[in-house]
């Protein structure tokens, strides 16, 4: 059980502010422990807010995290789509599309976020990682409810982009490219610390390059042999 902790917000705090601490600690633990590692009461002792902030404002804890999650992926998702349509707008009119372009529509806007602060930037990536390696059902409803539209434009697209592979192949390939950026995000930081240095200290702002070199040749590998 976990100890007892204060139940009221600072003398003065408008239900604005105390929503948006609520929110900015939610963030912060659903991002360091997951979904499941993180309880309300938890969420109410650092943010300094009622626990009763959760039923108020949101109802559910999945509610709260879904909400977290559209506050701190949506810049992001607004350049992937405005890549994205763009690229739909190409090949309707019927011009070439080089694979790459599309996966750097993906890839880049997670790991070259302009105008945030480093800080940021790692909270994203620590969230984003969290959110899609949870095994959590809620959480996989919440994540599929936020990006089913882009999810879906940005297969199709693929497809469009590799109609030779077998629905196999692209299956594969399609999941390769995603569990890449995700795992990328979660673990980079890790992996890094795990090999102690060897290679240095990941460089997030030449990160895109590498990954999409790298997706873009395995998407346009040869198809799979028996």
């Amino acid at each position: 059980m976990e100890g007892s902790i204060a139940t009221k917000s600072p003398k003065n705090a408008s239900p604005d502010k105390t929503r948006t601490r609520f929110l900015n600690a939610a963030e912060t633990l659903f991002a360091e422990r997951g979904y499941q590692g993180t309880t309300i009461r938890t969420i109410a002792r650092l943010s300094n807010a009622p626990l009763s902030s959760l039923s108020h404002y949101w109802g559910n804890k999945q509610a709260l995290f879904k909400e977290v999650c559209v506050r701190r992926f949506s810049p992001v998702r607004a350049e992937q789509m405005r890549r994205f349509v763009a690229i739909r707008d190409d090949l309707d009119a019927g011009r070439a599309v080089d694979i790459s372009v599309l996966l750097r529509a993906l890839v880049e806007p997670s790991l070259n976020m302009e105008g945030v602060s480093e800080e940021d930037r790692a909270t994203y990536r620590a969230l984003y990682g969290r959110a899609y390696t949870e095994p959590s059902p809620e959480v996989l409803a919440t994540m599929r409810e936020i990006y089913d539209e882009d999810g879906h434009l940005m297969l199709s697209l693929m497809r469009r982009l590799c109609p030779d592979l077998t629905p196999q192949d692209f299956f594969w390939r399609a999941n390769s490219t995603i569990g890449a950026l995700v795992i990328s995000l979660a673990y980079g930081d890790r992996l890094a610390a795990f090999l102690g240095g060897e290679f240095g200290e990941p460089d997030w702002t030449k990160a895109a390059d590498s990954i999409v070199n790298f997706l873009a040749a395995g998407m346009l590998a040869a198809p799979a042999q028996s």
